[in-house]
C-alpha cells in the first residue's frame, strides 16, 4: 500500500511539474498567465512544508500522506470543471502545491511511523528503486500524453492517479492503526 500510494504520487509529482506550464497553455491559458499560474505551486509546498514541520508533530506521518491525497484529486477536478479557466488553473496550482508539498515529506516520514527505527533503513532501501523507476517514467508519459491525446486525457489520467493515491492512502491509514507497531528505540 505504501508503494502503491508513493508510485502514485510520485507520478503525479513528476509527471505534472515538467508540464504544468505546457498542461495550462494547452488548456486555453495565455503563456504569461500559465508561466505565472505555474510559478504559485512552490511557494505553496514550501508553506505546506513548513506548516506541516510546524504542527505535524501532533500526529503520525500517514495523517499528512492522508490529507496530501485528499487533496490532490482536487486539483484534477477544478481543472476538469473550469477547463481553461484562470481559477481553475489557480485552484489546480494550489491545491498540486499543498499535496505535492505534503507528499514530500511521505518517503521518510511514514516508513518510521509504520515499521519503527529498526526496520526503517529496510523498508526505505526497498522503496527507493521502484520509485525512481516511476518517477524517471513520469514526465515521459505526461508529456506524451499532453501531446498525442491533449490536454483533457492527461488531466483524467491524472485524476485516476490521484484517486489510486487516495485510495491507496486510506487503506494504508486504516492497516496502520490496525496493526501499528510502536516504534522502537
Amino acid at each position: 500500500l505504501l508503494a502503491a500510494t508513493l508510485a502514485f504520487a510520485g507520478m503525479i509529482s513528476w509527471g505534472v511539474a515538467l508540464n504544468i506550464i505546457e498542461l495550462l497553455k494547452a488548456g486555453g491559458l495565455p503563456p504569461t498567465t500559465a508561466v505565472f499560474i505555474a510559478t504559485l505551486a512552490a511557494p505553496v509546498q514550501a508553506s505546506a512544508r513548513i506548516i506541516e514541520f510546524m504542527f505535524g508533530s501532533r500526529y503520525p506521518a500517514t495523517i499528512t500522506g492522508l490529507v496530501s491525497a485528499a487533496v490532490m484529486p482536487l486539483a484534477f477536478i477544478g481543472l476538469l470543471i473550469g477547463g481553461g479557466a484562470v481559477w481553475a488553473a489557480v485552484m489546480f496550482a494550489v491545491c498540486y502545491g499543498i499535496s505535492n508539498g505534503l507528499m514530500t515529506l511521505a518517503p521518510a516520514t511514514i516508513p518510521l511511523t509504520l515499521f519503527g527505527r529498526g526496520e526503517y533503513g529496510t523498508w526505505t532501501g526497498r522503496l527507493t528503486t521502484p520509485q525512481k523507476l516511476v518517477f524517471a517514467a513520469s514526465p515521459v508519459l505526461f508529456a506524451a500524453l499532453l501531446q498525442r491525446q491533449g490536454p483533457q486525457v492527461m488531466v483524467w489520467v491524472g485524476l485516476v492517479m490521484a484517486l489510486g493515491c487516495l485510495v491507496a492512502m486510506v487503506l494504508l491509514v486504516r492497516y496502520a492503526r490496525r496493526y501499528r507497531q510502536p516504534p522502537s528505540s
